[in-house]
């Protein structure tokens, strides 16, 4: 149970601080709201199969590289649109 919250507390805060800057570009709603759903669900997942109830490794991975995936496209987009803008 340790290493799952200390899994989330390595994970969540990056999001948040990512995904305050993303919304601040002003992305389309629908999109934003995608990535911010999808994120929460593959993170309670990665929790729910890390400490309750263990899967064979696939599933832990692919709940984590989805995370990891969304945070990277938020922060191209991010780099992209702040770049873009000097």
């Amino acid at each position: 149970m340790r290493r799952a919250h200390l899994n989330d507390l390595e994970n969540i805060p990056t999001f948040l601080v990512i995904c305050l800057v993303y919304i601040m570009t002003d992305p389309g709603t629908m999109v934003a709201c995608w990535l911010i759903r999808t994120f929460t669900l593959v993170r309670y997942l990665h929790t729910f199969v890390y400490a309750i109830y263990v899967l064979p490794q696939p599933s832990r991975a692919i709940c984590f590289i989805t995370g990891a995936v969304i945070q990277v496209y938020m922060a191209i987009i991010v780099i992209m649109n702040y770049a873009h803008g000097y």
